[in-house]
């Protein structure tokens, strides 16, 4: 990754720099918690971050009180992620892939969703949710369960999450600025404009 160790030199005051446009304690602390996980692989820290997100708190919260509840949408890690950072919420993972139903990821059983009138009118009535996690495919797993009217059972939590950046109480985008995310690779540089 370092040719020498001015290039761990140069990535330090890289880091320092955009640490020091930060205008308050909360946005540092949210870049510090990002480095954090980033070095360690230690969720806690985006635990951290999430939970000063207050819709998502909110919602997980709510979730964590009366648990059984499903998430669709959402790869093997994903579930190991999310249910370490928010355990004992999760009843099943949903999924069309019928080559999957009857797996367990984290010790949760993968699901067919239901289909049957009785099977849909028992679960609308169950006042358990279905969490949508799939960012790419969030529209179209949105429109299946609205046509079989659970829509009152979904939450879209990646829409909800895909606010990462303007849904922080402490970033708000402005007209006259320019938002650029320069998104995610296996490997982590940090540039400073």
């Amino acid at each position: 990754m370092f040719s020498d160790f001015s290039d761990v030199g140069r990535t330090f005051e890289n880091l320092w720099e955009i640490y020091g446009r930060f205008q308050d304690e909360i946005s540092r602390g949210t870049f510090l918690n990002y480095l954090r996980y980033d070095l360690s692989g230690n969720k806690e820290y985006l635990l951290e971050i999430y939970k000063k997100q207050e819709k998502v708190d909110e919602i997980f919260q709510g979730l964590k009180e009366n648990g059984g509840h499903y998430l669709i949408g959402i790869t093997k890690e994903g579930v190991k992620n999310i249910n370490s950072l928010w355990p004992g919420i999760w009843a099943g993972v949903f999924d069309n892939n019928a080559d999957l139903i009857g797996e367990s990821y984290e010790g949760i059983p993968v699901v067919g969703l239901p289909k049957t009138k009785e099977e849909l009118e028992k679960f609308r009535n169950s006042g358990k949710k279905i969490c949508i996690c799939s960012a790419g495919y969030q529209s179209q797993i949105e429109e299946q369960l609205l046509s079989l009217g659970l829509e009152e059972n979904t939450i879209n939590i990646s829409k909800i999450i895909g606010e990462q950046y303007f849904g922080f109480s402490f970033l708000k985008h402005e007209d006259d600025e320019i938002f650029v995310d320069g998104g995610y690779t296996t490997e982590r540089r940090f540039f400073v404009l």
